[in-house]
């Protein structure tokens, strides 16, 4: 019988880290092929590329995809993508319908705002790195054990991505309110907030931390 001294997996193993970061950046590279996938879109309609076309700030008509369908139903907008060329801005068609023109223009500046100062780029460099610095953490410390080790690698890169998160949400609401008017702005706000109060969701606690969070920015606008 031989004797095995090579390790398989333990606490020491950077592959680990190594591939929860690469999984998180791979979600950030290829997120405008997922949601094509499972959200049917329809580019902007004549009255929507006008107001594109005339507001600075807003991003450009043909990276704008509006969100149809069941989930369309739903009061939102995000940004994806990292490769130049291939960034969008989703907005729902439910959002179109419940905000008036100035809001919707606020809103989608916003969005605009993260691509334009390269927040979803600064997030994915951010989980990367997280993941590098974790596997010499992981290779230098054979004492921590495998589940110890990803445990704390999920920890780590979940408050790194937050602490950016809430920067860029903030950084994104100056950007919006410095092209589109404080005013308008907060009135999107304030109109995220009640559509998230009347939501019907089955989820009271995660309709209550938006909301705080919501409130949070409008404060935070106001005061800037």
């Amino acid at each position: 019988m031989g004797l095995h001294t090579g390790r398989v997996f333990d606490g020491g193993d950077p592959l680990v880290p190594l591939g929860i970061a690469a999984a998180v950046v791979a979600g950030f590279a290829v997120a405008p092929w997922v949601v094509s996938l499972f959200a049917p879109t329809r580019r902007p309609g004549t009255e929507l590329r006008e107001q594109l076309e005339s507001l600075p700030g807003s991003p450009a008509p043909a990276r704008v995809r509006v969100v149809t369908g069941g989930r369309g139903e739903a009061v939102d907008a995000f940004a994806v993508g990292v490769f130049p060329g291939a960034e969008y801005v989703y907005v729902t068609e439910g959002l179109l319908a419940s905000f008036d023109a100035e809001e919707s223009a606020a809103v989608l500046a916003h969005e605009a705002g993260h691509l334009r100062l390269g927040h979803l780029r600064r997030r994915c460099a951010a989980a990367g790195l997280a993941g590098v610095t974790w596997a010499v953490v992981a290779g230098s410390v054979s004492a921590v054990g495998p589940l110890v080790a990803t445990v704390g690698f999920a920890g780590c890169l979940l408050a790194v991505v937050l602490a950016l998160g809430v920067r860029h949400e903030y950084a994104a609401d100056r950007f919006a309110a410095e092209r589109t008017g404080r005013d308008a702005t907060l009135r999107a706000l304030r109109s995220l907030e009640r559509s998230t109060t009347a939501s019907r969701a089955p989820a009271p606690l995660d309709r209550l931390s938006a909301r705080a969070w919501l409130r949070r920015r409008i404060a935070r606008l106001r005061v800037e």
